[in-house]
């Protein structure tokens, strides 16, 4: 669930090369489960949050909210022990907060607060140490008046938050930070009323700047593990017939970007903890539904499979290094 709709209207198209992606270094990390948003209801009223084996097995439903609430947007810890996510509420203020829970489930309790003229809390992401959690907050005067959106960072246990980046909400809004695996950066969306962009910043507020072009319209970024590539989604369902797609774009300067889906509407991409493989919510653009499922594919786009399909939506997969072997130890 986002707070606000996705702010983009009809651009003008540009020309842009895309070249292959280089060889990148892969992580020692070991591939877990997968944990994903998924709706209960046919309605969209209601979504859990979901984890799976990494090849599909052993699903196991981890939330169970109150009929109308959203969770959404679940982001392992490093080690896999623990995950973080938002819980959107259908009324009443606030309207979204961020919970946490062990990696079964259990242990579930709200991170962080949101008291006085906080509207909501979301889009937690945590820092590579595990010792605080990067989300987006809205303030405002009441439900219909939001004043801003922007990026802060918390202790993992709530306590300490600090905003790093102050836009007014007419200006933009920033949301869905994503930590980069050394903890030097924070990548966020940019979202203005006529397109939305990546953009860096540092965790001590410095040094932010723009990724990608504004043209792309691109949103939801995470960080490969070796730190060179963020694979992103592009929303640009708005003009010539063109629908999101993921791609990957270097950060290392010269800012080469790969397509790498074309086949439907493809969104919400997460890297493997090995950085061999990325998760993806496919939407067929066919048929009379058109739900999303669970899609892998190799960190070049090659070798698609399904991992999650059912008869209701699935999204926003986020892959962990949580597996059978290490569960003793958590």
């Amino acid at each position: 669930m986002k707070w606000n709709s996705r702010l983009v209207t009809a651009l003008s198209m540009m020309a842009v090369v895309f070249t292959v992606v280089p060889t990148h270094a892969t992580s020692c990390r070991k591939n877990g489960r997968i944990v994903w948003k998924g709706f209960v209801f046919a309605d969209f009223s209601t979504s859990a949050i979901y984890a799976s084996d990494a090849d599909g097995a052993d699903v196991q439903q981890l939330t169970f909210p109150d009929a109308g609430t959203e969770d959404d947007l679940p982001k392992w810890s490093p080690d896999g022990s623990r995950i973080v996510f938002e819980r959107g509420f259908p009324t009443g203020l606030p309207a979204l907060v961020i919970e946490g829970m062990k990696w079964d489930g259990t242990g579930l309790h709200e991170i962080g607060d949101c008291s006085g003229n906080c509207l909501g809390n979301l889009g937690p992401d945590y820092s590579p140490s595990a010792a605080e959690i990067a989300f987006d907050k809205v303030l405002g005067t009441d439900a219909d008046h939001a004043t801003n959106e922007n990026i802060w960072v918390m202790n993992a246990d709530g306590t300490n938050p600090r905003q790093l980046t102050k836009e007014t909400i007419d200006q933009a809004a920033d949301v869905e930070p994503a930590w980069s695996p050394d903890g030097k950066w924070i990548a966020f969306t940019r979202q203005t009323p006529t397109a939305q962009a990546l953009f860096l910043i540092r965790p001590d507020g410095t040094g932010l700047h723009r990724l990608t072009k504004w043209f792309i319209n691109a949103g939801g970024a995470d960080w490969s593990p070796d730190g060179k590539l963020i694979a992103f989604e592009s929303y640009r369902d708005c003009c010539a017939g063109h629908v999101s797609q993921v791609y990957t774009i270097s950060t290392e300067g010269s800012g080469t970007m790969h397509q790498l889906t074309s086949d439907g509407r493809n969104i919400e991409p997460g890297w493997s903890p090995n950085g061999k493989k990325i998760v993806f919510a496919h939407q067929p653009g066919k048929g009379p539904n058109q739900f999303a499922d669970i899609y892998e594919m190799n960190a070049d786009g090659t070798d698609i499979v399904t991992i999650i399909t059912t008869d209701l939506w699935e999204s926003e997969p986020e892959w962990g290094t949580h597996t059978e072997e290490n569960s003793e130890f958590r």
